[in-house]
């Protein structure tokens, strides 16, 4: 998300989030059953395999086509941390990692 939000405009950055929580979501949603059905046809390492071989596609094309960017001013861990002391990122963070485990647990299950 890092990555794609420095890479448009900061009217676009919400609908790129958008786009990538969909490609996660629907990756659990699809992904998981089909996974499920081919690990029953040919095995579940050879699903692994595959699977692994398919990743080198994705792999090339982001190596292709994202700009290499410079990094901004360094961001220190405590930095990072010193945020937590909002109550409200707190929890917006606590709703994020609770709903992304409920979907992720519920689809794969």
């Amino acid at each position: 998300m890092a990555v794609a939000i420095r890479l448009v405009e900061k009217e676009k950055r919400g609908s790129a989030i958008g786009i990538i929580l969909i490609g996660l979501s629907s990756s659990l949603v699809f992904g998981v059953p089909l996974g499920t059905f081919l690990s029953e046809i040919i095995g579940w390492r050879a699903l692994f395999v595959l699977i692994g071989l398919l990743t080198i596609i994705p792999l090339l094309v982001v190596y292709r086509n994202v700009p290499a960017m410079q990094e901004q001013e360094p961001v220190m861990i405590l930095m990072q941390l010193a945020i937590l002391k909002d109550k409200r990122i707190v929890l917006a963070v606590a709703v994020t990692l609770f709903y992304i485990d409920g979907y992720s647990t519920l689809f794969t299950y």
